[in-house]
């Protein structure tokens, strides 16, 4: 059978249940269309295996098919795999490796299958964080800084070519966890600065590196919604005795919501359809709606595992 006609079949099913509203309806689509959630799990170096010069543990990048289906493993080998990160079209992954002494991290990509992996950036370098744009044709990341004393946010061509410093930070400033917005114009991220706990906070900034914008004072793991009208992003919270919670806001700052509490919460990513957001709870993958119900863990208990990590929808 096509996807088309399962697509078919499921909102036909939908519609002979009652299923007449547009939330529904667009529940329906999505259950038949939404693709993997990516995210990645740390597992000791095996017992049987010689890991003299290797990691301690390996961080492996797994998916799940579907809500409720088992996950399933991307990445093998002798190195460790992280950060994965689904290109616009869902056919690429985005991922960071770690080199084998644990002293540089570069910026790969390779099929949604898993195959076909190839290196974008080379050499003694920290790259990590990537991010598409949503044209498909350029990824920004972290990285050092040219100077080595602070943090960058660097855009590449998903050819290995065109790299480009964008925000250009001064030695007291960092930026981490970028995310491209949906109609390309933007990127969010974290920015750090040591001098003035004032200048720490969810900033905005064209690919250019033009328009610098603070969007609020504190957080980190700033994350699009698939509309570019909300952000995601993960705050210390008062009320939950200080731990890290996962919060919206719109996408100029204002109208703060919090959708998690108890556990610490982090690495919010939303579903395609913008109606629930997978994040990181204690040693868990776990989804919420994004009207902060509805919460189900989606991972299962680790054997012999370290921890995962930033998923990705």
């Amino acid at each position: 059978m096509s996807r088309l006609s399962t697509l078919l079949l499921a909102l036909a099913a939908a519609l002979a249940a009652g299923a007449t509203s547009d939330v529904v309806g667009a529940s329906a689509v999505a259950a038949a269309t939404s693709p993997a959630i990516l995210y990645i799990q740390a597992v000791n170096c095996p017992a049987h295996k010689s890991c003299t010069h290797l990691p301690a543990y390996f961080e492996r990048i797994r998916q799940i098919a579907r809500i409720g289906f088992p996950s399933t493993q991307l990445s093998s080998g002798a190195f460790s795999d992280s950060h994965p990160v689904w290109s616009g079209d869902h056919r690429q992954i985005a991922f960071v490796r770690e080199s084998h002494n644990g002293l540089s991290y570069t910026l790969w990509v390779m099929n949604a299958n898993g195959r076909g992996a190839r290196a974008l950036t080379h050499g003694n370098v920290l790259d990590t964080e990537p991010s598409w744009s949503p044209d498909g044709k350029h990824i920004v990341f972290r990285s050092d800084s040219p100077n080595r004393r602070t943090a960058d946010l660097y855009s590449i061509g998903v050819n290995g070519r065109g790299l480009r410093d964008i925000t250009h930070n001064p030695d007291s400033v960092g930026a981490l966890d970028p995310d491209w917005s949906p109609n390309g114009k933007l990127i969010v991220f974290a920015r750090t600065e040591q001098s003035s706990g004032a200048g720490t906070g969810i900033y905005t900034i064209r690919p250019d590196g033009t328009g610098l914008r603070r969007l609020r004072i504190g957080g980190l793991d700033p994350a699009w919604s698939p509309s570019g009208k909300r952000v995601a992003f993960v705050l210390a919270d008062p009320h939950s005795g200080g731990q890290l919670q996962i919060f919206v806001m719109n996408a100029n700052g204002s109208g703060r919501v919090r959708l998690t509490s108890g556990r610490e919460s982090t690495a919010p990513s939303w579903s395609p359809d913008g109606t629930r957001v997978v994040f990181v709870r204690g040693t868990q993958i776990t989804l919420i709606g994004a009207n902060g119900k509805g919460i189900k863990q989606l991972t299962r208990s680790l054997h012999g595992g370290k921890f995962v990590d930033t998923p990705d929808w």
